[in-house]
């Protein structure tokens, strides 16, 4: 009777936290989702500034590495 008992309660208790971790997923996907959103608007011209700046550098180490570095 006790094994009985201990295998319908974890039996419920292993559909009852699916549920909530299913739950929890939808909404962490749909806030994370949203966020992105209102990220990418808010923050694409500093990503486009930031591309620029990492563009300079690496023009800068490939000119130091061939060579072709001025000194004025």
């Amino acid at each position: 009777m006790r094994i009985r008992n201990a295998f319908k309660i974890s039996v419920s208790n292993y559909s009852l936290v699916f549920k909530n971790l299913l739950f929890k997923l939808i909404v962490f996907a749909l806030v994370s989702f949203v966020a992105g959103l209102i990220l990418r608007l808010r923050i694409s011209d500093f990503f486009m500034r930031l591309k620029d700046i990492f563009d300079e550098i690496k023009e800068i180490a490939v000119s130091v590495y061939n060579g072709n570095v001025d000194s004025s």
